[in-house]
């Protein structure tokens, strides 16, 4: 993969990332569309370059390891069917904005990351 290639999928994926760090509580119509497009770039950059972002090795492990124990905290509730809604809740929430978080490659990126998610809070209070 060129540093041109690498450097068109980064930032897309930086604008969803904001995207998703500006609404994700305050409107979900723009939380799902965040989503959908970070899903797109992804899976568009897996066809144009055949690799998968970078990711720690680690992170995923702990990812699924949390997704396994909620999946059987909900399954040995009283209410099963609400649990699983509840875990598929945080999943949609949570996993997009880890996947995102991949193509963060510079401190000026998490500034502006800080910077979106400061305006996020000072809009929903």
């Amino acid at each position: 993969m060129t540093t041109r290639e690498a450097s068109f999928w980064e930032k897309g994926m930086y604008k969803v990332l904001l995207l998703l760090a500006l609404a994700s509580s305050i409107s979900t119509a723009a939380t799902s569309t965040g989503i959908v497009l970070g899903a797109l770039l992804m899976i568009g950059q897996r066809i144009r370059t055949r690799q998968w972002p970078a990711m720690d090795r680690g992170i995923a492990r702990a990812v699924l390891v949390f997704c396994l124990l909620q999946c059987v905290i909900a399954g040995m509730s009283l209410v099963p069917w609400d649990s699983f809604r509840e875990v598929w809740s945080i999943s949609y929430r949570f996993l997009p904005l880890l996947f995102t978080m991949m193509y963060l490659r510079s401190v000026q990126q998490l500034r502006g990351l800080f910077i979106a998610i400061m305006a996020y809070i000072f809009i929903d209070n």
